[in-house]
């Protein structure tokens, strides 16, 4: 899937032996820069007392950029204080202070331009940012030695971009809402709700072929791709049925066979929201939520898509889904699969450990 990139790929034991520290520490202050700081501030405090927080602590950070990683060139200069109902933004030596009272949130971005002075601005990233998938083995099988009976299967595809740019983006919504940048974003979480409730009826209740299975859409934001895996868990004498049956399931909403229809739509809606409630009582989905809002970096993604969540959940409609399902890339040679089965480890040779034979000696 990542065309072995290996920022896509976990280190191998050997790799990580081979670290020394100091390699590690050049390569964390070659990318921890100022270049694309964005920093998010979640929960009770105090305006004044946090603008002093951060002109002590980030305001006297010199100017680096992931070419000259500690490098001079001035600091971020003093975060004033300010706010507004929405979002502001307020310039002051090179910052940017974006401020959401109502929520307890700010958040403070270096590199703006300003009157006096007008950094270059973060270079793009490189065209071969996203990975670029070896379809030339759509289907792998895999054995491992376990003591249990048990396999997985993963279906990988590439989908819609969560913020795509206009070049890539799915003809969605009307009223207002084709332009918005959660409208993808928003679609993508209902069509999970509707896929897993899918592959659960079909693959476990009427074929009894899993014991689990769920789709997860990528959260890439800063990739101009994305993509999804499916995964399942089954016997391994049902594996196989299995994964052709959840690939059917995602080709007949590709396909129109099986499209989404108002029911589907309304209990995802349900679903979402709920998720959505229990989520805003927690400080680590706020900060997760609202990153890339003030950097830019993610074009169209602004505090739109915090306040105006809820309203698009409920502006979605069946055509969007269709559309972004439309998206699915599933077909053959599109989808790339790997089913993993499990195989009784080898007898000991010798019959060592033979408690009888322990007994005699």
């Amino acid at each position: 899937v990542g065309g072995g990139a290996p920022r896509f790929l976990d280190p191998t034991p050997a790799t990580l032996r081979r670290l020394k520290l100091r390699q590690l520490e050049s390569a964390m202050r070659r990318t921890l820069t100022t270049e694309r700081l964005e920093l998010t501030v979640v929960g009770d405090f105090e305006p004044r007392e946090l603008d002093a927080l951060l002109l002590r602590y980030i305001g006297t950070l010199p100017r680096t950029s992931m070419g000259v990683a500690g490098g001079g060139g001035g600091g971020l200069g003093g975060l004033g204080s300010g706010a507004s109902a929405a979002l502001g933004r307020l310039t002051a030596g090179g910052a940017v202070l974006g401020a959401i009272t109502g929520a307890g949130v700010r958040q403070a971005q270096d590199g703006a331009p300003t009157p006096s002075a007008s950094p270059s601005a973060p270079p793009a990233l490189p065209p071969d940012a996203a990975p670029k998938p070896d379809r030339s083995r759509t289907l792998q099988r895999m054995t491992l030695v376990d003591s249990e009976p048990r396999a997985v299967a993963y279906i990988w595809g590439a989908c819609a971009p969560r913020y795509p740019r206009a070049e890539g983006a799915p003809a969605l919504g009307d009223g207002g809402t084709e332009h918005h940048p959660l409208r993808v974003s928003v679609a993508l979480e209902l069509l999970t709700e509707l896929i897993n409730s899918r592959l659960f009826s079909v693959l476990r209740d009427m074929l009894g072929l899993v014991y689990e299975s769920c789709i997860r859409f990528c959260e890439y934001e800063l990739l101009p791709a994305n993509g999804f895996v499916v995964t399942i868990s089954a016997a391994p004498a049902k594996v196989d049925a299995a994964h052709d049956a959840a690939l059917g399931v995602l080709r007949d909403l590709r396909s129109g066979q099986h499209p989404p229809t108002e029911y589907d739509l309304n209990k995802a809606r349900r679903a979402v929201l709920a998720t959505h409630d229990s989520h805003t009582k927690d400080n680590c989905w706020w900060l997760a939520r609202l990153q890339h809002v003030c950097s830019g970096v993610v074009p169209g993604k602004d505090v739109r898509c915090v306040t105006d969540y809820v309203d698009m959940v409920e502006a979605i409609t069946v055509d969007d889904l269709r559309a972004v399902a439309a998206s699915l890339e599933v077909g053959d040679g599109e989808a790339l699969s790997v089913i993993m089965a499990s195989e009784p480890p080898p007898p000991v040779a010798g019959g060592a450990g033979n408690p009888d034979q322990g007994a005699d000696r």
